[in-house]
């Protein structure tokens, strides 16, 4: 796996790619990972926008399930240690066969508060 993250005045990019062959030597059967992300910070406010695609292999000559994510998401800091978020998520998953009964999409409104002390 590889990854980097630079940021400059409150704006961040972030990249991330992973190979992994699920402790197999079998063909067809990694699991691949890309990340993208971008966030902007200005005052108490922070917006992001997230982008992951993920394949596995179903093994030999059978294709690959395929996934694909993106997130957009805010943060607001009330005060110290108080911050609200929200989020939208979309997902779609892809089987390697086209078997609907495997395959799914889903679109997620996600809202919450974090106390630290």
């Amino acid at each position: 796996s590889i990854g980097a993250r630079i940021g400059f005045s409150g704006l961040e990019l972030g990249a991330s790619y992973r190979d992994d062959d699920l402790g197999t030597s079998g063909s067809n059967t990694d699991q691949k990972e890309s990340l993208l992300g971008v966030s902007y910070a200005q005052g108490p406010w922070k917006l992001s926008l997230l982008y992951w695609h993920s394949e596995i292999g179903a093994g030999a000559g059978l294709g690959e399930d395929e996934l694909d994510a993106f997130e957009l998401a805010g943060t607001y800091t009330l005060g110290p240690g108080i911050r609200l978020g929200g989020g939208v998520h979309f997902i779609d998953v892809q089987d390697n066969l086209g078997a609907p009964a495997n395959e799914n999409e889903a679109l997620l409104f996600l809202i919450g508060t974090q106390v630290t002390f």
